[in-house]
């Protein structure tokens, strides 16, 4: 008798245990849907969403192109945000020839809210040395290739119509490159890649969903930004 009811609180607890993991594991993935109406961008065939790819333990941070690597690492470390990283994590880049920002992707303490990513946004882009921060999707299932967007968006728009692009990049505190023309069944178009940093209206899918829905443009994309070897260096 005494086995038996042995047994039973065995069952009962490993139970009581696979219940528990189950809601836990239900809470993990209610953490993806916090701003899942947000996460998505419009192409030429319509809006690609990517709240299913959401990763919320990632996000992306670029930095003034002065500053150096140990400066970032400490200002990493001092956030008290994220689990360590190192010099060798940093990605230099260039624009036109000359160096551009340094790129870091972070891992936080933990599983955060979509929300809870974007306050932490909120804090990174007050410090001077940030230029900008945003969210990161797995780009493969597995999220060993991650993607984020490189605060690029590629944009067209008829030549009649510049005037009113120009006055949307004042209004949205964005700015653009030098724009190339194309012919297209006889209209002429003007190509060209829209800047959005922290100080800009929004972050650079916010900002894409703004410029498609003025009717301005004659397509946005933001310009992403992938990489393959972090996640294994980071974690």
């Amino acid at each position: 008798m005494g086995s038996t009811i042995l047994k039973f609180k065995t069952v009962f607890l490993m139970l009581v245990v696979s219940l528990s993991a189950c809601m836990k594991s239900e809470e993990a993935e209610e953490l993806e849907c916090d701003c899942k109406d947000e996460l998505y961008y419009y192409s030429s065939v319509g809006k690609v969403f990517l709240y299913d790819k959401f990763m919320n333990d990632r996000l992306f941070i670029a930095f003034d192109p002065k500053v150096r690597d140990a400066e970032i690492v400490r200002f990493v470390k001092k956030t008290g945000f994220f689990k360590p990283v190192y010099a060798r994590n940093i990605i230099h880049t260039e624009w036109e020839g000359k160096k551009s920002f340094s790129l870091l992707f972070v891992t936080t303490k933990g599983q955060k809210q979509c929300s809870q990513l974007k306050e932490i946004i909120i804090s990174l882009e007050k410090a001077s040395i940030v230029d900008r921060a945003d969210l990161v999707f797995r780009h493969n299932y597995t999220g060993s290739i991650m993607l984020t967007f490189s605060g690029f968006i590629y944009a067209g728009a008829k030549i009649d119509d510049l005037c009113d692009v120009n006055m949307l990049m004042q209004e949205t505190s964005t700015w653009r490159s030098e724009q190339q023309t194309i012919s297209s069944s006889s209209i002429l178009f003007d190509v060209f890649f829209i800047g959005v940093n922290k100080k800009s209206k929004g972050y650079t899918l916010q900002m894409s969903h703004y410029f498609h829905e003025t009717g301005i443009f004659t397509g946005v994309t933001p310009y992403p930004l992938y990489s393959e070897k972090t996640i294994s260096i980071i974690d």
